[in-house]
């Protein structure tokens, strides 16, 4: 019994994860408060956990907020213009739906853009974290990413967004992810993203 609580246990390896996914859920939080930061928390959390997921040992709070100040102004450039482009395209759905125009030409080009713009989301603050590279050269790097393994890349993002599809299914369910939220929901699925594009990424950078 007294072994299940040795620092070797697997109880206190799961606890102590527990409590790292706690801190960096509080400090994403904090950090994202102002809305337009939501970007530089991103990637100060993906750069947290990829320490931690490498078997690193990292400070959780100084690396946190000292990648969080180093990214905010890229991050959050990248941030605000996704926003514009999600605002972009859900009016142009609107109007394609709205004007029943749905098997017009042009919603394949909308389509393949709304592609271009979830995989941007999910990949371009992990790039920022993983990598020490200009953002344009992360920005064509993703893309490329995208178009060279397209089938791989929407498998990927069809596990990372299934909770936010879960929580649409009850109302319990929807009340369940936001109170979470407040605990280690947002910094465990920043997790699980961290974990599959580590492995998409490390599969990739050996091909190159």
């Amino acid at each position: 019994m007294i072994y299940f609580f040795h620092s070797e246990g697997w109880i206190a390896r799961i606890f102590t994860k527990f409590g790292q996914l706690l801190i960096i859920n509080v400090l994403i939080l904090l950090s994202s408060i102002p809305i337009v930061t939501i970007g530089a928390a991103q990637t100060a959390g993906f750069h947290v956990l990829l320490q931690l997921i490498q078997g690193k040992e990292v400070a959780i709070v100084p690396r946190f907020l000292h990648v969080f100040r180093q990214s905010l102004v890229k991050s959050s450039v990248v941030w605000i213009a996704l926003l514009l482009f999600v605002w972009l395209l859900g009016v142009n759905w609107l109007y394609y739906i709205q004007m029943n125009q749905l098997l017009n030409g042009w919603i394949i080009g909308l389509s393949i853009s709304t592609i271009i713009c979830v995989h941007l989301f999910q990949c371009v603050f992990f790039s920022l974290a993983r990598y020490n590279s200009s953002l344009r050269s992360i920005l064509v790097t993703d893309v490329k990413l995208l178009i060279k393994h397209p089938f791989r890349s929407i498998l990927l993002h069809s596990l990372t967004l299934l909770p936010f599809f879960l929580m649409l299914l009850s109302p319990y369910l929807f009340i369940f992810g936001l109170y979470s939220a407040c605990f280690f929901s947002i910094s465990g699925w920043l997790y699980l993203r961290c974990v599959l594009l580590l492995a998409f990424f490390r599969k990739y950078e050996k091909v190159d």
